[in-house]
């Protein structure tokens, strides 16, 4: 039966898993009110720097769910983004980083 299952997956999506993985980059998404959803591809590592902890998240990385009151970096191979003052909720699951934003650039 698991076998059917796979098999039902959009093959353009399983072929972008197989090389993200393969390659072992991340995919970073962020879901905003201000921008809308941003797509980050190639990604290196993520850094998350919040109230309550400091993490650095590489490829194959554990899955991790958390509450962000702070800041997220990220680097490419050409470039590092920055952003500050986010409040929210993140996911790193499958080399996939997903934030959500209830508010950014918000200081208090």
């Amino acid at each position: 039966m698991a076998d059917g299952k796979r098999s039902r997956r959009n093959p353009a999506v399983a072929a972008m898993e197989a090389e993200r993985m393969r390659t072992g980059k991340i995919l970073v998404r962020i879901c905003g009110k201000e921008h809308g959803l941003e797509e980050y591809e190639k990604v290196n590592f993520v850094r998350v720097v919040s109230r309550r902890y400091n993490l650095l998240i590489m490829a194959d990385y554990l899955p991790i769910i958390g509450e962000l009151e702070g800041d997220v970096f990220f680097r490419t191979a050409e470039r590092e983004y920055h952003r500050e003052n986010l409040k929210g909720y993140f996911m790193h699951k499958n080399n996939e980083f997903s934030l959500m934003l209830k508010s950014e650039g918000a200081h208090e």
